[in-house]
């Protein structure tokens, strides 16, 4: 690979999984999750989200803070080609609203679903329920 050229996320993923697969990827409130761990966690998320209709090229609202939460919802997206729109969280009911409304998510992604509109016309998940098993 040239300077110029960018490797898929996922072949970088695979390339450290067969290198380095316990060394720490994310930290958050002092727990370490490695890139294994990020990789399976991703793995679930991406199962649900694609038996939501969640392919390549579909837009899904992320309304999440940063955290590990973020990363495996967006790797989970990033490797079913999806598109991810992130929506700050910090944000008013109706600044969400519009931003919804403009990107069309197919779903949203949240640890607080009460802060929506109830009229979305999209799935609404949480990262808890993109874990459990179907």
């Amino acid at each position: 690979m040239t300077d110029s050229e960018f490797a898929p996320m996922a072949e970088l993923f695979t390339d450290i999984l067969a290198t380095e697969p316990e060394l720490p990827a994310l930290v958050q409130d002092g727990q370490a999750t490695t890139f294994a761990q990020w990789w399976s966690a991703s793995s679930l998320t991406a199962s649900a989200l694609a038996e939501s209709g969640v392919g390549p090229g579909t837009v899904v609202g992320l309304l999440l803070p940063s955290g590990q939460e973020f990363a495996t919802a967006y790797l989970a997206l990033a490797r079913l080609g999806a598109v991810a729109c992130g929506i700050n969280p910090r944000l008013g009911p109706s600044e969400v609203a519009h931003i919804i409304r403009r990107a069309e998510p197919v779903v949203v992604i949240t640890d607080t679903p009460e802060r929506l509109p109830a009229d979305l016309p999209c799935f609404v998940r949480t990262p808890v329920d993109l874990r459990s098993p179907s």
